[in-house]
């Protein structure tokens, strides 16, 4: 469903892929609650600061999720982050 590691530091947990789906399924709102909520519960586990989704497709999606973009310095790729 996801794809994502956390960061050498572990100050963040890092979701570089999730998965889309256009097929009817028994998941009402898709795949992306449960994800995320896995996400965040690994992240806290781990002691992480932030869980950040990398390059998400459409950042609308997040933002109910109270994502907000996030700037890493010298890289170029686009974030959503959540502060835990």
């Amino acid at each position: 469903m996801a794809l994502g590691k956390p960061s050498d530091g572990k100050t963040h947990l890092t979701i570089n892929w999730v998965e889309r789906s256009f097929a009817p399924t028994y998941l009402r709102g898709g795949a992306l609650l449960p994800i995320l909520a896995c996400a965040e519960e690994y992240a806290k586990l781990l002691g992480c600061q932030r869980v950040l989704i990398k390059n998400p497709i459409d950042p609308t999606k997040y933002a109910r999720y109270r994502y907000v973009p996030y700037r890493i310095r010298r890289v170029a790729a686009t974030y959503l982050c959540k502060e835990l």
